[in-house]
């Protein structure tokens, strides 16, 4: 998760902000399994990663969308508001993130050997 997170951060790259999307969802789903009997700051760290993954998908989709009107062929003055469009939408996808890296600096604070104990912990004492 966390290299995921710092490659992102490294690069901004599409495909590497999608990856760290992937490891979002998929720590998300795993966490799900554990729902009826996660604490609160363990539901609180659930929820937040699907925040993250959430503005990371709408920032893929504006990348696309940008993308898909970049390569359009329009003719001479729909190119002047094709181009402003992609400009708002690149300024839109900063924003997004932006927000998503302050938002995964809070949420990666925990090691991923820390998360797993603490989880186990949780089962352990369910168990009990």
């Amino acid at each position: 998760m966390r290299s995921s997170r710092r490659a992102a951060r490294e690069t901004s790259d599409p495909e590497d902000l999608h990856d760290w999307r992937k490891r979002l969802k998929d720590q998300t789903a795993q966490m799900e399994l554990f729902a009826a009997i996660l604490p609160a700051d363990l539901k609180a760290g659930r929820k937040a990663a699907g925040d993250i993954a959430q503005i990371l998908g709408d920032e893929h989709d504006l990348c696309l969308l940008a993308a898909g009107l970049a390569a359009l062929r329009v003719p001479g003055k729909l190119r002047d508001v094709r181009d402003r469009l992609v400009e708002r939408i690149d300024a839109r996808r900063t924003k997004l993130r932006q927000k998503v890296f302050r938002l995964g600096e809070a949420q990666l604070s925990r090691d991923a050997d820390g998360f797993a104990r603490d989880l186990c912990a949780v089962w352990d004492a369910t168990r009990a």
